[in-house]
């Protein structure tokens, strides 16, 4: 049995394009442009929240 990935783009509170990706229960996410210690992550939805007011 395969599980669909579904890929969302959404822009963060700083102003930079992030997109996600659920499987699971698990998101993972990351930001289109520019580097730093939070481009990248992943974790449940209220991480993903988290991530995206950051």
């Amino acid at each position: 049995m395969t599980q669909e990935r579904t890929l969302y783009h959404a822009p963060r509170a700083t102003g930079a394009l992030g997109a996600m990706t659920r499987e699971g229960g698990m998101w993972q996410w990351r930001q289109l442009r520019g580097e730093g210690p939070d481009a990248y992550g992943s974790g449940g939805w209220n991480d993903l929240r988290t991530w995206m007011k950051g």
